[in-house]
């Protein structure tokens, strides 16, 4: 969600670099950004807390977005009570590996980390 965050915000800062010299022009511009920035903000507000209606907690979010975008980037279809489901699984086995503040340079976690499928 962030990518799809930081794009539109990039357009909109592309929107204001582009305005014209022309001064009524602009300030119809300026307020268009302004309009579309404050639309973003909500989009944002609303996304940061758009977890605790699905019934998960903030990172299982996370893992749940990933699954997701993973699904549409290759048009594979599954169910959301699944992707939940094992959005919730993904974070406890991190959750468990991610104890050891080494896991990430340690080969035996890193491996463990492999045949449980992450």
């Amino acid at each position: 969600m962030g990518i799809e965050f930081s794009e539109r915000l990039k357009q909109i800062v592309d929107d204001y670099n582009n305005r014209r010299r022309d001064e009524t022009l602009a300030n119809d511009v300026l307020d268009d950004v302004a309009e579309q920035l404050a639309q973003l903000l909500e989009a944002l507000k609303q996304e940061k807390n758009s977890f605790k209606d699905m019934g998960i907690d903030y990172e299982e979010k996370a893992f749940y977005d990933i699954l997701k975008a993973v699904a549409k980037k290759f048009e594979f279809e599954y169910p959301d009570d699944k992707m939940l489901e094992l959005s919730k699984r993904i974070k406890q086995i991190v959750d468990d590996k991610a104890k050891y503040t080494d896991w990430s340079t340690r080969e035996d976690i890193k491996a463990t980390l492999q045949v449980d499928g992450l």
